[in-house]
């Protein structure tokens, strides 16, 4: 299964991170073979302070996931450690004595990342994690693919893939903004691991529930054929909200459209087929303007 996610962050401002790596994190710990997951991060403007947050946040994902262990319900660092909601079921001395150590390692995760959004060079862009980024400008900048978490041994227990990308823009050609990002996304994971499954995520948003996976996929592989159900959309839950809900935040049941029996795509947080984004039937045909075309199936 393949996770995209989309970010058009250039410079961070320093309550932006918190989004953007809790959103991996959050992800990088549900409950499902790892083995089985990749991750692709968008970044439209080829910032180098996204992919420094991107890697900080790796680092301390090698501490983070097997700690929810412990049943960690909320999987996003910043809301676990911010609320009452830092609690477990298991309050025995092994736990408290990591809960005490990771959240010590988060505190040291946020500080270096608010340093860095402060600091005009928070790294070496001659260094080989960052000489890509050396010469780039927002607007103007060739495509960097960097592969930041590697499941070599494809092992059900570690961490996924994790890979970033930056789609090649020039200013003179149209960019379509989300739509020409998620087409790239689409792409660039059919080519590395071309899972059959497809999940977009936006970069402000996390994971509230460790299950989500397993329930979506029950959803997908429970239809009676894969032409019942090409996507599953997930209701988005906003926390802090406002008392009187200025801005229509509340939780609701999307209706079904013409007896579709189901909501419409609300642009993040939904599993898709990946026949369905690339516009295959069943039998592998492509219908163009009415026309049918036979297609290949592989990239």
């Amino acid at each position: 299964m393949s996770f995209l996610q989309w970010t058009c962050l250039w410079q961070l401002q320093t309550p932006c991170w918190n989004p953007l790596s809790s959103t991996i994190l959050s992800l990088l710990a549900v409950y499902y073979p790892d083995n089985k997951l990749s991750f692709y991060v968008s970044n439209d403007g080829a910032s180098p302070l996204t992919f420094f947050v991107l890697l900080e946040a790796s680092k301390f994902a090698k501490l983070w996931v097997p700690f929810c262990k412990y049943g960690i319900q909320t999987r996003a660092p910043f809301r676990y450690f911010s609320s009452e909601l830092a609690s477990s079921h298991d309050n025995s001395m092994g736990f408290l004595q990591e809960y005490k150590k990771i959240k010590e390692r988060y505190k040291e995760l946020t500080r270096k990342i608010e340093d860095a959004t402060l600091n005009s060079k928070p790294y070496e862009l001659g260094t080989a994690e960052f000489v890509a980024f050396s010469n780039v400008e927002r607007r103007n900048h060739p495509t960097i693919i960097k592969v930041i978490l590697l499941n070599k041994e494809s092992r059900s227990e570690g961490l996924p893939h994790l890979v970033y990308v930056s789609r090649e823009k020039h200013p003179n050609h149209p960019h379509h903004y989300k739509a020409s990002a998620m087409n790239v996304l689409t792409r660039v994971s059919g080519v590395m691991t071309n899972a059959p499954f497809m999940m977009n995520v936006d970069c402000d948003m996390y994971a509230n529930n460790p299950q989500i996976f397993h329930h979506e996929m029950c959803l997908l592989l429970g239809s009676k054929n894969e032409q019942e159900c090409g996507f599953v959309q997930t209701p988005q839950l906003f926390y802090d909200g406002l008392k009187d809900d200025l801005f229509g935040n509340q939780l609701y049941m999307g209706s079904g459209i013409a007896g579709l029996q189901g909501p419409m795509y609300s642009g993040t947080g939904c599993f898709h087929r990946r026949k369905v984004i690339y516009g295959l039937w069943q039998d592998g045909r492509m219908e163009i303007k009415g026309r049918s075309v036979n297609t290949f199936m592989n990239i």
